[in-house]
């Protein structure tokens, strides 16, 4: 998980924006997700996809993971781009991909602006091992 996570960072960087990581575990099993691999890296392939399109690129991209419970929490915060640089609004396919895929992973996704910033939180179970 940390790979896909770091690899989509690494991307983003390198269209220019600026990331900043955040990982708030105790233990790296904290990280083991109840989801498969190709879905996991589609599910970050959608919210890059987002990120590159409508994301300011002048402001800070977080991504931060934290643990709580049984749970691990992804949030990816990013401020809008300004109506002036925006492209015509997107089809919410990518969002409603990302929302089906944990919904299947019997995790779950929240989206939405809060103040200036497009936050999207993404809730896994995480796997037994």
């Amino acid at each position: 998980m940390i790979k896909i996570l770091s690899d989509a960072a690494e991307a983003l960087r390198l269209s220019g924006f600026m990331v900043e990581e955040s990982y708030e575990v105790r233990d790296p099993s904290e990280l083991m997700i109840a989801m498969d691999r190709p879905d996991f890296a589609r599910v970050m392939d959608n919210i890059t996809s987002n990120i590159l399109r409508y994301a300011d690129p002048t402001k800070e991209i977080r991504f931060a993971c934290r643990s709580r419970e049984d749970e691990t929490v992804l949030t990816f915060t990013n401020k809008t781009c300004p109506p002036e640089m925006e492209e015509a609004g997107g089809s919410g396919i990518g969002l409603a991909n990302v929302r089906r895929l944990m919904q299947k992973a019997g995790g779950s996704m929240k989206a939405g602006v809060d103040g200036e910033n497009f936050v999207v939180e993404l809730v896994f179970h995480r796997a037994v091992i």
